[in-house]
C-alpha cells in the first residue's frame, strides 16, 4: 500500500471490511467492553515464558535464553483501562529488547517483541513529545503535564498530557502521537479505538479470533501451572518453521503493493509461468493495473481492493487466465499458515503495522510479501516471515497481529 495518509487507508480498509461483514449492535459493543484483566504477576510470568520460548526457536534471539524481564511501562486506553504491559528484556544486566504483553484476555497474550525500543521509552521521543505538548499548552496559556502512555494496538502509541490553567485546574487532555510527533485529533480519529471497547464485526472471523485468543491464554496458563519454561511438547505440538524458498526479494519501486505482488508473481514465474516478466518491468505493469498513484493520495499509494484485480490483469495479459487472486480482511492464523504450507506466497497489506523483531521503524500502512511463518511451543509466539520491500538483503519476522488491521491477498494459479 505504501504508507498512505492517515484517513485514506483506514477508510479503504474499513469500507472493504464493511462490505463483507455486518456491524455489531449497540448491545454487543457494550458487552464487549467488559474485560478480563491480567495482573502484573501473571503478565511477568507470561513475558518470561515467551522470552525463553523464542530463544529456543530463533537463532536471532538465542541470547534471550539467559534473560530476565522487568516491567517498564503500563499502557492504557482512552477510557483509562490497562491495555498492555511492556517488559524490558535484559541479559547480564544489559538491555536486549522488549516484549509487550496484553493487560486483558480479550487480546492475544503476546502483542509484540523486538530487539528495538518502544517509542515512549526512547528519551529523544519523550523529550520531543514534551516539547510539542508544552508548545501547544503555551499557545493557549496553559501548563502541560505528562499523564500516562496510551497503547491502542499496532503503531498507536500516544503520550497523554493534562493541560491546566494557572490555578492548576484541568482544562483539557491532549495526545501526542509517538510515531508522527504531532498532536492527534482523538475526537475525530477512528484510530483512537480502544482494544477492549470495540468489536469490528460479529462474524465467523471474529468467533475464530476469539477462540484463538482464548486457546492461547489457556495454553499460557497451562504451561505456567506445569512449572516449565515451555509447554510440554508431547502434549502441545508446535508447528515450527515453514519457509518458501525462491521468492525474489525486490526493492521498493513505484509502490509497495505492486512491489510485494511482483515478488509473489516472480516466484510463480520460476514455477512454470515463464511468460511473466520480472523485476521493475513486472512491478511497473502491476502498478499500472492496480492504479497505483504517483500523485494522489500519496506517491506509491494503492487502493487495497485493486491489488487482487491488478494481479489477475497482469497474469491474463501474459496468457495466464487461470490465475485467481483473492483478498480478505484479517484472516485467522490457521488460514494464513495453510497458504504458506501449500507453498503459496501472498501479499500482506498492513494498516498501522508495528515493527519487525529486528527493527525499530514501524511499517505503518505498508504491503509486504509473506513467505513463511514460525510458531513457538506456547502458540503465543507466532510470526510471519516477510520480505518488506525496504531491505533486499534478508527477510524479517513480524508478530502475527502486530497491526491494527490487515488484508491478505492470495495468488493461486
Amino acid at each position: 500500500m505504501k504508507p498512505m495518509k492517515y484517513g485514506v487507508v483506514l477508510l479503504a480498509l474499513l469500507l472493504a471490511a464493511m462490505a463483507m461483514v455486518p456491524m455489531v449492535s449497540a448491545d454487543e459493543t457494550l458487552q464487549s467492553s467488559v474485560t478480563t484483566g491480567v495482573d502484573t504477576d501473571l503478565a511477568t510470568s507470561i513475558a518470561l515464558l515467551n522470552v525463553k520460548d523464542i530463544a529456543a526457536m530463533s537463532p536471532d534471539f538465542s541470547s534471550w535464553n539467559e534473560a530476565t524481564v522487568t516491567l517498564s511501562t503500563t499502557y492504557y486506553d482512552l477510557q483509562n483501562r490497562k491495555t498492555a504491559y511492556a517488559f524490558s528484556v535484559n541479559v547480564n544486566g544489559d538491555y536486549e529488547g522488549y516484549i509487550l504483553v496484553s493487560a486483558t484476555k480479550e487480546n492475544y497474550p503476546v502483542l509484540e517483541l523486538s530487539h528495538g525500543k518502544l517509542p515512549n521509552e526512547m528519551p529523544e521521543k519523550k523529550a520531543k513529545s514534551d516539547q510539542i505538548a508544552d508548545t501547544f499548552a503555551g499557545e493557549k496559556g496553559f501548563v502541560s503535564a505528562s499523564n500516562k502512555p496510551i497503547y491502542l494496538g499496532g503503531t498507536y502509541f500516544y503520550e497523554k498530557y493534562e493541560l491546566t490553567n494557572s490555578n492548576g485546574k484541568k482544562q483539557m487532555d491532549i495526545y501526542v502521537d509517538q510515531n508522527s510527533d504531532r498532536i492527534a485529533d482523538i475526537s475525530n480519529a477512528t484510530s483512537a479505538i480502544p482494544l477492549t471497547n470495540v468489536r469490528v464485526a460479529s462474524t465467523q472471523y471474529q468467533q475464530q479470533k476469539d477462540a484463538e485468543i482464548a486457546k492461547q491464554w489457556n495454553l499460557q496458563i497451562f504451561a505456567l501451572n506445569q512449572g516449565n519454561a515451555t509447554i510440554n511438547r508431547a502434549l502441545i505440538s508446535a508447528q515450527g518453521t515453514v519457509y518458501i524458498s525462491g521468492v525474489p526479494n525486490y526493492a521498493w519501486y513505484l509502490g509497495c503493493s505492486p512491489t510485494a505482488a511482483g515478488m509473489v508473481l516472480g516466484y510463480w514465474k520460476n514455477h512454470g509461468y515463464s511468460n511473466l516478466p520480472s523485476g521493475q518491468t513486472l512491478i511497473s505493469e502491476l502498478a499500472t493495473a492496480m492504479g497505483t498513484s504517483s500523485i494522489w493520495p500519496t506517491n506509491g499509494g494503492t487502493w487495497p481492493w485493486n491489488i487482487n484485480s491488478g494481479i489477475m490483469t497482469v497474469c491474463s495479459n501474459h496468457g495466464y487466465s487461470n490465475f485467481n487472486s483473492y483478498s480478505y480482511i484479517e484472516d485467522p492464523w490457521s488460514t494464513v499458515t495453510s497458504e504458506i504450507n501449500a507453498q503459496r506466497p501472498f501479499v500482506l497489506s498492513m494498516y498501522h503495522g508495528g515493527t519487525a523483531t529486528d527493527t525499530t521503524t514501524a511499517y505503518g500502512d505498508h504491503s509486504v510479501a509473506c513467505v513463511g511463518y514460525m510458531e513457538g511451543s506456547t502458540l503465543a509466539n507466532r510470526w510471519l516471515t516477510i520480505q518488506d520491500t525496504w531491505d533486499t538483503s534478508r527477510s524479517h519476522l513480524i508478530q502475527f497481529g502486530n497491526w491494527w488491521s490487515s488484508q491478505e491477498t492470495y495468488v493461486r494459479p
